[in-house]
């Protein structure tokens, strides 16, 4: 293992992307290392490693998940359904405005 050649004492401000949960750690980590690799004798050498796991989700943010899930799934399949029946009001829709069929019953057209 290699020696510390000197200490420091620096206050920091890190400044990170929020929407990342990981990025604090990755950040922090990435500052760690710089500064442990000042602070020994190989610095091409030397290497700190962090690992980060995230915590699992509560029970109440897997229902939200679940429910956003479930409320985008029931748009993405509601809405295109809608137009398959819009697709044949269309032709009766024509019918009742130029009253075709009634000038054939008229007419006496079978």
């Amino acid at each position: 293992s290699g020696t510390f050649l000197r200490g420091f004492n620096s206050d920091v401000s890190i400044l990170h992307n929020s929407s990342s949960p990981h990025a604090v750690g990755a950040f922090n980590q990435a500052y760690m290392e710089y500064l442990f690799k000042q602070c020994t004798a190989e610095p091409l050498t030397s290497r700190l490693v962090s690992v980060n796991h995230p915590l699992p989700l509560t029970d109440q943010q897997a229902i939200e998940i679940k429910t956003i899930l479930s409320v985008l799934a029931s748009l993405f399949l509601l809405i295109p359904l809608c137009y398959i029946p819009g697709a044949f009001v269309v032709f009766v829709v024509k019918e009742r405005m130029s009253k075709s069929k009634h000038l054939q019953l008229v007419s006496g057209v079978e």
